[in-house]
């Protein structure tokens, strides 16, 4: 079986055009992926600097006030936590049971990574 030219042609051009659509909605899906994460990046950065900011003003309004203030979290575990919440966000979906055991395991990481992180502070002192 033969073939005539305006046939292969159409086919080939066919078959062109199918796989360039294929990979332009794969290098879309890619790019809307990689632009998601990094929204969810900056996000994390942004909550942690504002708890940051806030942690640190109402430490500095104690101290006026005369009292000792002791931070219990350095900026690096908020951020971390932070990020581990974007994380949990982005990566699935959310019900609540699963959403507030992930927020709990989330509490418990923070408050270890917290006191690791201070042990190691104390002991190089």
């Amino acid at each position: 079986m033969t073939i005539d030219p305006i046939t292969a042609s159409l086919i080939i051009a066919g078959v062109g055009a199918v796989s360039g659509i294929g990979g332009a909605l794969t290098t879309t899906l890619i790019t809307k992926r990689a632009d998601e994460r990094q929204h969810y990046r900056t996000l994390a950065i942004q909550a942690a600097l504002a708890q940051w900011q806030f942690t640190t003003d109402i430490a500095k309004l104690l101290m006026q006030q005369g009292n000792t203030v002791e931070l219990t979290r350095s900026f690096d575990v908020i951020l971390i936590q932070k990020l581990k919440l974007m994380e949990m966000v982005a990566g699935e979906r959310l019900d609540a049971k699963a959403t507030a055991l992930r927020i709990r395991e989330l509490a418990t990481f923070a408050e270890t990574l917290a006191k690791d992180t201070t042990q190691k502070i104390d002991d190089k002192v």
